[in-house]
């Protein structure tokens, strides 16, 4: 569960107490003799991903950011206990070893997990090489496995108690307002807006199933070879039992750049030779599944005002830390999140009139 080694950097001042993390290690891995190598991964917005190993024995360390966080959004025993329970299901996920809970080795809990080759396709610079036929092969099983994802039984734990009798979508609008509202942000009256203003169109639909939260290739690891697959599904932070509208809404979002208004590197792959657009996405996804794209333009419209949300803690964070350009970067993209959720809204009143 990691991005290539080519893509890490060293970052010794994350482990807290090297001799901690290397028995831990030992204790759920095998490593061979030698100094332990730890490396920060590059991409991730949210919870950290490190490369740790020995020679070319790697294994991937996921732990909440550094700094001030929601514990209940960065939760990686949850992780840890989604990844197990998966492990016997065909969907393509990487073996979990361990999960450490006390904060000795990193500063923070961890899990402890497989290391997969294989490419993340973040940007367009990482789809280099990629002929245009693997890219639509790659479109195609990046559905089929989202199609596979919403088949998969949910009457196990953690998933089994996970449900609950009120409509999905309303649930979810309300943990992250409550989210929103514990947080010490930074005013920011719009998402208070749309908040409401989705809760007040929240569909009633009832199917339930199993939900990744942000399914898309930044979160996928792909073969590239002359079988183009997705090999693992990463980052399940955001899982949950719920509407599997919200997974294709998702992978709308980082298909389709809304009038070219990018909000993530990723949206520029949809112009790549190859790669299927929004609509094709979508046909494929709702032909392998069987279902019906009501509701899904709320869902677009829920996506980017979560992403708002979840971007605006990232943003305060990269402020804390002293990273001023990041951050402004971000307020940027969390103004447009906003923009492009109203806008949805907004066709969406005008549909029903």
């Amino acid at each position: 569960m990691a991005e290539q080694v080519r893509d890490a950097q060293p970052q010794p001042a994350l482990v807290r107490d090297p001799v901690m993390l290397r028995r831990f290690l030992d204790s759920c891995v095998e490593l061979p003799a030698g100094e332990l190598e730890v490396r920060l991964l590059a991409g991730g917005l949210s919870n950290v991903t490190l490369l740790a190993g020995v020679g070319e024995r790697h294994y991937v360390l996921r732990r909440p950011p550094i700094g001030p966080s929601d514990p209940a959004a960065h939760d990686v025993r949850r992780e840890f206990l989604i990844l197990s329970a998966l492990a016997t299901s065909r969907l393509p996920t990487p073996e979990v070893y361990g999960f450490c809970p006390d904060s000795d080795a990193l500063g923070a809990p961890f899990v402890v997990v497989e290391y997969i080759e294989g490419r993340v396709l973040h940007t367009p610079d990482d789809a280099v090489g990629i002929a245009p036929a693997t890219a639509r092969r790659l479109c195609e099983a990046l559905v089929d496995t989202l199609v596979d994802l919403h088949d998969t039984p949910i009457d196990q734990e953690p998933f089994a108690g996970w449900h609950r009798p009120e409509p999905f979508a309303a649930r979810r609008l309300h943990r992250w307002i409550e989210q929103w509202r514990r947080g010490a942000h930074a005013d920011e009256p719009r998402i208070e807006l749309l908040g409401t203003e989705l809760l007040a169109r929240a569909p009633a639909r009832d199917e339930k199933t199993l939900v990744h939260g942000d399914y898309r290739f930044g979160n996928l690891i792909v073969d590239v070879s002359e079988t183009p697959r997705v090999a693992a599904i990463l980052d399940w932070e955001l899982c949950t039992v719920g509407d599997p509208l919200t997974d294709l809404a998702q992978v709308v979002v980082y298909a389709d750049p809304a009038n070219d208004r990018i909000t993530h590197p990723g949206q520029r792959l949809t112009g790549l030779p190859g790669f299927l657009t929004a609509e094709e996405l979508v046909e494929r996804y709702l032909a392998g599944s069987g279902r019906r794209a009501e509701d899904l333009d709320f869902y677009v419209a829920f996506s980017h005002w979560r992403s708002a949300i979840i971007k605006t803690g990232i943003r305060e964070r990269a402020a804390a830390a002293g990273e001023h350009e990041r951050a402004s970067g971000l307020a940027d993209i969390v103004h447009t999140h906003l923009q492009i959720a109203g806008d949805l809204l907004d066709r969406e009143s005008s549909h029903r009139l």
